[in-house]
């Protein structure tokens, strides 16, 4: 961490120049620091009541925070309190460990949003497992209860920034 804020601390200093007052570079520095990564888009899932196997979709490169997930659907789904489905964003080491739960969301009643087409459906993030490793990888998996929910076309967008 202490690498990072020199290098930023630096980088301020060679963007600003002697005038402050000519912009607000730490922002844009930031910005450098942060980027995003999508899953691949998953078909129309006709199995409501079957769980998908994880799919993973990206290796970190360097350390980093996962700042925001989202579902992007191509299709709407319901609450409901005994048929829903729990989408979980998962973290692995990338050398066969084991799977941590980094973020979920689920379609219950008891505290579950509806899925709508077109409107990016928000993943809770677990701050204890927010961080994660260069090498490590990600990926998604959905569950399903009772008899579960069809789920449209859709895929996973993740926000993240290197530490």
């Amino acid at each position: 961490m202490a690498l990072k804020d020199t290098i930023v601390a630096w980088l301020k200093q060679l963007a600003i120049g002697p005038d402050p007052a000519d912009g607000n570079y730490s922002t844009d520095i930031q910005r450098l620091l942060q980027g995003s990564c999508e899953g691949p888009t998953v078909a129309l899932e006709t199995n409501a009541a079957a769980a998908t196997a994880t799919t993973y979709f990206w290796k970190a490169r360097t350390a980093c925070d996962i700042k925001s997930v989202h579902l992007m659907p191509n299709g709407a789904g319901a609450v409901n309190v005994s048929n829903y489905l729990t989408i979980f964003l998962q973290s692995a080491d990338g050398a066969g460990g084991a799977v941590v739960n980094v973020a979920t969301a689920n379609t219950n009643t008891a505290g579950g949003v509806n899925v709508a087409a077109g409107i990016p459906f928000a993943l809770t993030i677990t701050a204890a497992s927010k961080s994660v490793a260069a090498g490590a990888v990600l990926g998604y998996q959905i569950t399903k209860a009772g008899t579960g929910l069809a789920l449209a076309a859709h895929k996973m967008v993740v926000h993240y920034e290197e530490t």
